[in-house]
């Protein structure tokens, strides 16, 4: 058995996501963890029997990637990453959107909070908040949120907390790394 912390394929969406038309699975894997929420993971795209796109990045707890529609209009599918993590108690989670090139260039639309949650932190009162993210498709997509609100650790009652609103991602600071 070897020592450390072993390679793991996270998870597979499928779409097109180097060029319009492919058919292609891109794999979500983490190859080492260097600490609490600090993870080195990679995103694989995969066509037949051949690597179309392969990226490298530092992450936090990546837990799925989803193949979007396309949403500005080049006929490629952008990939989702979701990730969580709990600090102190508190629960947070978000996702992120890029676009891969072929060559491993990286186009980030940004991410958002999808999830907080404080009650591992709170014996009373805790809250969590869950988002719904959506988008309308254009050159420059569109971005918008509705709020779920639950109170306290394993109630299942979720309350809608407003209308739908628009938001804007913010910067994804993650440095992505293309592999030849």
């Amino acid at each position: 058995m070897r020592a450390g912390f072993p390679p793991a394929a996270i998870d597979i969406a499928a779409g097109a996501f180097t060029r319009a038309g492919a058919t292609q699975k891109a794999i979500l894997y983490r190859y080492c963890a260097i600490g609490h929420n600090l993870l080195l993971d990679g995103v694989a795209v995969i066509e037949g029997d051949r690597v179309a796109a392969h990226i490298l990045f530092e992450g936090g707890e990546n837990t799925a990637i989803g193949a979007l529609a396309d949403l500005n209009g080049n006929g490629v599918s952008e990939i989702l990453i979701a990730a969580g993590a709990t600090n102190q108690g508190v629960t947070s989670a978000w996702m992120s959107i890029v676009e891969l090139a072929p060559g491993g260039h990286v186009t980030k639309f940004g991410q958002t909070a999808t999830l907080s949650d404080d009650c591992g932190a709170k014996e009373t009162g805790c809250v969590a908040t869950a988002w719904r993210i959506w988008a309308k498709a254009g050159a420059r997509p569109a971005f918008f949120k509705d709020a779920f609100v639950t109170p306290g650790a394993g109630a299942r009652a979720w309350r809608k907390t407003g209308a739908l609103s628009p938001i804007q991602l913010v910067e994804d600071a993650v440095e992505y790394e293309a592999l030849p």
